[in-house]
């Protein structure tokens, strides 16, 4: 999904567009796990909008994007705000705080189960995209996938224990 909307928007609009996912989170925490939402907040997510608004071109662009571009994008923005939803979740349903609980680098178990299933079934998607589209996977391909994929779950396990401490509408824009 990444891919195409680099390929059909470009990567800088792509980018804006995911990051502005953030405005998910924030919002159904705030609705839902009554998360506090100060006045500063709130101006400051209002202004999330108008800064995407300010980081268009200065000249006009050659080509306009088309409804498929609009859709990619559309996709990114639910996308990543649904995943960083899931995070808080996650961190609101399977809190880190438990001092009876065992602990693994300020982990859960169950939290630990949530990170091997979400990346077990990206590694499964992964692959089966791989087959689909008839790739080849050498030791160079492996290799870098196994770092990013490292990189990948440190960084959501660090997201899980970060929004168990820090409320969301901290958590995300500072990141």
């Amino acid at each position: 999904l990444i891919l195409g909307a680099y390929r059909l928007a470009g990567v800088g609009i792509t980018t804006a567009v995911a990051s502005l996912g953030i405005l998910v989170p924030i919002l159904v925490a705030w609705c839902f796990w009554s998360e506090p939402m100060t006045h500063w907040r709130l101006a400051a997510l209002a202004l999330l909008p108008v800064a995407m608004v300010l980081i268009r071109p200065l000249r006009q662009q050659v080509s306009h994007l088309t409804w498929k571009a609009d859709v990619a994008l559309a996709a990114i923005f639910l996308n990543y705000g649904l995943m960083s939803t899931l995070h808080k979740a996650v961190s609101i349903y399977a809190p880190a705080a438990d001092s009876a609980a065992e602990t693994f680098l300020f982990l859960q178990p169950r939290q630990l189960v949530y990170g091997a299933s979400l990346f077990l079934v990206a590694a499964v998607c992964s692959v089966g995209y791989t087959f689909y589209r008839r790739g080849r996977c050498g030791q160079v391909e492996l290799a870098l996938g196994s770092i990013i994929g490292i990189s990948n779950v440190l960084a959501t396990m660090c997201a899980v224990v970060g929004l168990s401490i820090i409320p969301a509408a901290v958590f995300f824009p500072t990141l």
